[in-house]
């Protein structure tokens, strides 16, 4: 990431490839927040509060609860793969 920042903030590198760069970054971030969702389902669970992980996962991430609720229903491998075809294609 801080190759990342630098690169972007130095101006040797070209607008196509801060293009691709940015296309990396949200493959990043797709598996960021499936990342996130296992690890608070998984400690919900551990912890026995029934709700998948939804306020681990708000408390945790800075995301609202209605938010939360919503990342936990949505299959966190699914939103891997939907970043990673986008991206690389």
């Amino acid at each position: 990431m801080r190759e990342m920042l630098s690169l972007a903030d130095g101006g040797d590198v070209t607008t196509g490839e801060l293009r691709d760069a940015l296309a990396v970054s949200m493959a990043i971030a797709g598996v960021n927040s499936a990342f996130q969702v296992s690890a608070a389902g998984a400690v919900a669970g551990r912890e026995r509060h029934g709700d998948g992980g939804a306020e681990v996962l708000a408390a945790s991430a800075g995301l609202s609860r209605r938010e939360a609720h919503s990342q936990v229903g949505f299959p966190p491998n699914l939103g891997v793969l939907v970043y990673a075809a986008w991206a690389f294609s």
